[in-house]
Formats: structure tokens, C-alpha cells, sequence
């Protein structure tokens, strides 16, 4: 007797999920990638974003682009496969290699983030000494005025 088709579609879909959770990963980590699933729709949903103009002093809207969201993803993408790693790798066992794993993959990560940021110009160092110029000002000109009263 021939197998029917809904039969072999069960079959190909009992391999992937069972009691333990869905394709080799625990439940938990299942979770975890729908929630990173569900972050990665956000990111990509074309909602206005709002910048501050330091030169007008006022919030501009920035034009939707795709491009830039999709970098956003791809560099979501490592935190969050480590993520779910993590998680399952929790559950079913022994972590110690993974922990440096993670340890050294994060802070490269960060690295790439931040060598990213100042490629596409969004980030300057030049930014930071001028706000921590600007602060040790406005401390400077408080400190004077509170000790002249």
C-alpha cells in the first residue's frame, strides 16, 4: 500500500521537531531565536528614525534605507547565533570551550561594530575630545559661579 502524501510530510516534520526541541536545538533556544527572529523584522520595518542636527538644533528625519538595515541584521546576526548557542549549549551540557568562544567572538564583534561605525563616518573621535571639552567647560564656569555666591 502506498504511503499518502500527508503521511510523508509527517514523517519529514517529526524529524525536525520532537520532544527535546526543533532541529537539534533545545526549546529554550528555540525561544530565543524567534525572539532574535522577531528583532530582526523590526529592524527591517520602514518606520521614520529621527536624528538630532547639532547645526539646527532640532530632530531631521533620515530617509529609510534598506542597505543600512540590512547591515544592521548581518551584524545582529553573530550576537544572536551566539546567543542561541549559549542558550542551548546551557541546556544540554559542558560550556567551558564555548565560554572563551563567546568571550573572544564578543569582543571581536565589538571591534568589528565600532571599525564599522567610523568607516561610514556616523562616528568620530574628533566628537568625543570636543563633548569632553565642552563638559570640563560648563564644570568649569558652575564651579565659578557656585563659589562666587
Amino acid at each position: 500500500m502506498a504511503k499518502k502524501t500527508g503521511d510523508n510530510a509527517y514523517a519529514s516534520l517529526s524529524g525536525l521537531v520532537d520532544a527535546n526541541g526543533f532541529m537539534g536545538l533545545t526549546w529554550p533556544a528555540v525561544v530565543a531565536l524567534v525572539g532574535y527572529i522577531i528583532l530582526c523584522i523590526v529592524v527591517l520595518v520602514p518606520f521614520d528614525m529621527y536624528v538630532y542636527d547639532q547645526q539646527n538644533n532640532k530632530y531631521v528625519k533620515t530617509p529609510y534605507s534598506f542597505g543600512n538595515r540590512i547591515l544592521i541584521v548581518v551584524l545582529l546576526f553573530f550576537p544572536f547565533f551566539l546567543g542561541v548557542y549559549s542558550v542551548n549549549c546551557m541546556m544540554v551540557g559542558d560550556c567551558r570551550i564555548w565560554s572563551w568562544i563567546v568571550a573572544i567572538a564578543t569582543l571581536l564583534w565589538a571591534c568589528i561594530v565600532i571599525i564599522t561605525a567610523i568607516n561610514l563616518r556616523s562616528f568620530r573621535l574628533e566628537d568625543v575630545s570636543h563633548y569632553k571639552d565642552r563638559k570640563l567647560g560648563q564644570t568649569e564656569s558652575s564651579t565659578s559661579a557656585s563659589s562666587a555666591l
